[in-house]
């Protein structure tokens, strides 16, 4: 079963400077940022579970590795079947 993201209105701002960084950098780095950011929140809707922790108010734990500093990282997502 897939679950619906939201993503925050914070997020969504730094999404969009990020892509317009890319822009900057070559001409369609963007789209490639934008698709490749899409296809990992699919990932997560339709496999919410995996490397996540579901926590007791309903929010979801969603846990990474940080390529540069190699620390785990988490972020806690509120689902919505």
């Amino acid at each position: 079963m897939a679950h619906r993201l939201r993503v925050s209105d914070r997020a969504v701002r730094e999404i969009g400077e990020a892509y317009e960084w890319y822009e900057e950098q070559l001409h369609g780095l963007g789209a490639e940022f934008i698709d490749a950011l899409d296809a990992q929140f699919q990932l997560i809707t339709q496999t919410p579970l995996l490397f996540s922790e579901l926590l007791p108010n309903g929010s979801l734990r969603v846990k990474w590795l940080d390529k540069e500093s190699l620390e785990e990282r988490h972020h806690v997502l509120p689902l919505q079947p």
